[in-house]
C-alpha cells in the first residue's frame, strides 16, 4: 500500500507539475502571439492613416507651390488690387480641381494677407457634402476679427505664427453639422508672409477608419491630439485630456521612445494592455 501511494504521488505530482509547467508556457506563448499582433495591427493601421493624411498633405502642399509660383511679382502684389484680381481668377479653377480629387474635402480656400491686400480677398468655395457641387462664397472678412480670435481667424493667423503647415484640431462645422479638420499651408516670399492655402476635411471619414482598427474581440484604436487631448474615443468624450482617464497611457505615449512598444496601464479600474 505504501509503494501504491507513493507511485500516485508522484504521478499526480508530475501530472501537476507537468500542467503549470504546460500553462505556463501556453500563457508566455499566447501573450507573446499577442503582442505581435497588436504591434502589426499598429504599424499597418498606422501606415494606413498616414497615408490617407499624407494625400492631403500633399494636395495642399503643391496648391500652395502653385500659388506661391504664381505670384511672380511680390512687391507688385502688394500694392496692386487689379494684380491681385489677375492672379486670383487664375488659381480658381486650379483650387478647384484640386479640392475634387482630394477625398473627403468640403472646403477649400486660398488667402492673403490683410495687411497689404483686401480684408475679403482670395478664394473660399465650400459644400455640405462630397455629393454636392463647391460653392464659391465670399471669403471671410479679416476686418471684422482682431487677430487673437482664435475662434474665428485662428485657421489662418495659428499656420502664419507657426511658420509651417499645420493641421488644425477638428471642430464642429455647426452650419451643417459636420465636423472637420483642417490642413494649412502659410506661404512665405523672401520671409514675408503673402497668406495660407488649406482645406477643410470631413473629419468623418478617419474616425471610420480608426473604428475599423481592431485586435481580438476588445482591443480598438483611439485618436488624440500632440497635446494628449482625445480627438476620437468610443467611450470617451471629445478634448478630454488623456491623463484624466488613465495617467500612466499619458505618461507613456508623451515619451516617443515607446511607439510601438507593448504599454500597461489601468483604465476604469481594469488593467489593459496598448
Amino acid at each position: 500500500s505504501k509503494v501504491t501511494l507513493l507511485v500516485v504521488l508522484c504521478s499526480v505530482i508530475s501530472v501537476m507539475l507537468c500542467g503549470t509547467l504546460s500553462s505556463f508556457k501556453s500563457m508566455t506563448v499566447s501573450n507573446e502571439d499577442a503582442e505581435q499582433i497588436m504591434s502589426q495591427t499598429c504599424k499597418s493601421s498606422a501606415q494606413d492613416l498616414d497615408l490617407t493624411l499624407s494625400k492631403i498633405e500633399q494636395s495642399v502642399d503643391t496648391l500652395a507651390n502653385i500659388t506661391t509660383a504664381s505670384i511672380e511679382d511680390f512687391s507688385r502684389f502688394k500694392k496692386d488690387d487689379a494684380y491681385v484680381t489677375e492672379i486670383t481668377k487664375a488659381l480658381e479653377p486650379i483650387a478647384l480641381q484640386f479640392a475634387k480629387e482630394t477625398e473627403g474635402a468640403l472646403t477649400y480656400y486660398i488667402r492673403y494677407n490683410p495687411e497689404f491686400t483686401e480684408p475679403t480677398s482670395g478664394i473660399f468655395a465650400t459644400k455640405n457634402t462630397e455629393d454636392e457641387p463647391f460653392e464659391q462664397l465670399t471669403p471671410t472678412d479679416f476686418s471684422s476679427y482682431d487677430p487673437s480670435d482664435l475662434e474665428h481667424v485662428g485657421w489662418y493667423y495659428t499656420p502664419v505664427n507657426n511658420g509651417k503647415p499645420t493641421w488644425m484640431d477638428p471642430y464642429l462645422n455647426s452650419n451643417i453639422n459636420v465636423y472637420m479638420m483642417s490642413y494649412v499651408v502659410p506661404i512665405f516670399i523672401d520671409g514675408e508672409s503673402v497668406g495660407i492655402v488649406g482645406m477643410d476635411i470631413d473629419f468623418s471619414k478617419l474616425q471610420t477608419q480608426i473604428d475599423a482598427i481592431t485586435a481580438y474581440d476588445t482591443g480598438y484604436a483611439f485618436l488624440v491630439n500632440a497635446d494628449n487631448q482625445i480627438m476620437h474615443h468610443k467611450s470617451l468624450e471629445y478634448g478630454t485630456a488623456l491623463k484624466d482617464a488613465s495617467s500612466q497611457l499619458d505618461e507613456a505615449l508623451t515619451n516617443n521612445d515607446n511607439q510601438y512598444k507593448e504599454i500597461g496601464y489601468t483604465y476604469n479600474g481594469e488593467k489593459m494592455v496598448g
